[in-house]
Parts: C-alpha cells; structure tokens; sequence
C-alpha cells in the first residue's frame, strides 16, 4: 500500500442486515479508547495488523484474517506504528442474527479463495465468512455484577460510590470488580453508553449540540472529543455520512 494519509471513512448502507461500514487507511493501526456498539461488529483487516483489547485480552487480528465482535461488548483498538494497514468494519443489526454465535467473540482467517474485496456486498462478506472456520474465543470476562446494577451504571447519574453500596463490595472494591467483569470503569462505561446513545441519535439526523444536550455531555466538545477517542471521526463527519 502506498503511503497515505490516515483517515477513517464512514459509509451508509441501506440494507435489511448491514447498518453502516467503515474502512481505515494509514501507515499504522488504528488506536480508539474503550467504547462498545449496539451492533455487531466485523472487523476485516485486508493489509497490515490490528490489535483489539477485548477484557483482559489481547486480539490479533492480520492481514486476511477477520474478528466478530458481539453486540454491547467493551472494547479498544490498540494503535501501531509503522505498517501500512487497509481494514473494513461492518456493523450488522443484532436483531437480524446472520451470525451463529454472535453472543460470542469469533476469529477466522480467509482462505485465498475467500478473500473478502473492497466491492463485496453485506450478503458477500456473510457467506465468505460463514464459509471459512472460525474459533470461539473464550474471554476471561465473568459477569457476576447483576443486569439492573449494570444498567443503573449506564443510565443513572447516581454516583458510583453510591451505586457500590447496592453491592456487597467498597467503592474501591466495586470499581476494580466492574472493570475486570465489564472491561471498563463504571465511569467509562457510563460515557461509552452516552457516546454509544450519541451515535444513534446522530444517523437520526440529530445535530451534535442537540445529540450532546440529549445524552448528558458537558457541551458539544466534549461530545466531539469522546466521540473522536471512541469512533475515529468527529460527530458532525459521521452526521454528514448518514445524510448522503
């Protein structure tokens, strides 16, 4: 691959399983702080090598190889130097279920016969990928914090010292229990939801300033820098997409 500038490139797509993709070009991986989709992730490296940190785990993920990331699951992108990397990201409505095991982590790589082409269509890259065998990763994440506890994290603006005494745990003890179960702060978590809620209010056409007020942000530019660390691009870049 040439040299060329970084970008990340978001596109629209109207189709019945795929709800969007988006493609990375640069002289290095991509590095993105830990954030989560309401959507199945693809991820597709097609030149180069990226390092996703999934829990405690490291996922490495080459040159024609791919990762299926499940809906709500906490993740990074740990960013490198150096090589030129060319990947994919395809994000597929959960509700849909095209993926046999898409409760779980999967990672495959594709034979020369199935390699997956920039022009490939949702339905292409499903059957290439359903085609080539793929593992099941077993994370070291073990959720015994309870779904309401969760949730009271994500959507409340109680504080987390209080949110610790519904638990038999210490503030600290609390903290250190839900970023080894969850993969992130209660704090990060309870961002990464807003930003996570801030993207689908942005497809709806929802300028940044009102996706920002609606989701509990600061202002805009704090929108735009979490939105940045997490998703690669601005707000109002990825609002534009979604207007073609």
């Amino acid at each position: 691959m040439e040299q060329t500038q970084t970008r990340w490139t978001y596109r629209r797509v109207n189709h019945k399983l795929g709800l969007e993709t988006s493609e990375w070009l640069g002289n290095g991986s991509p590095s993105l702080s830990a954030h989560f989709h309401s959507e199945i992730q693809i991820s597709v490296v097609q030149e180069g090598h990226r390092v996703f940190q999934i829990g405690q785990q490291s996922v490495h993920v080459s040159a024609g190889q791919f990762v299926v990331i499940p809906a709500a699951t906490p993740h990074r992108s740990r960013g490198a130097k150096g090589l030129p990397t060319r990947s994919r990201d395809i994000f597929l409505d959960p509700a849909c279920g095209p993926i046999e095991h898409q409760s779980s982590v999967l990672i495959g790589s594709m034979s020369d016969r199935q390699s997956i082409d920039d022009g490939d269509s949702i339905e292409e890259v499903l059957h290439k990928i359903s085609a080539n065998k793929v593992s099941e990763l077993k994370l070291k994440l073990q959720n015994s914090l309870s779904a309401d506890l969760i949730e009271a994290v994500s959507d409340s603006n109680i504080p987390v010292a209080k949110l610790a005494t519904f638990s038999p745990l210490s503030r600290e003890g609390f903290i250190r229990r839900f970023a080894r179960e969850i993969g992130m702060t209660p704090h990060a978590y309870r961002i990464a939801t807003r930003a996570t809620q801030a993207r689908s209010l942005l497809r709806r056409r929802l300028p940044p300033a009102a996706a920002a007020h609606e989701c509990g942000f600061a202002d805009q530019s704090h929108l735009g820098r979490v939105f940045k660390r997490s998703f690669g691009t601005s707000p109002g870049a990825y609002r534009k997409a979604w207007q073609r």
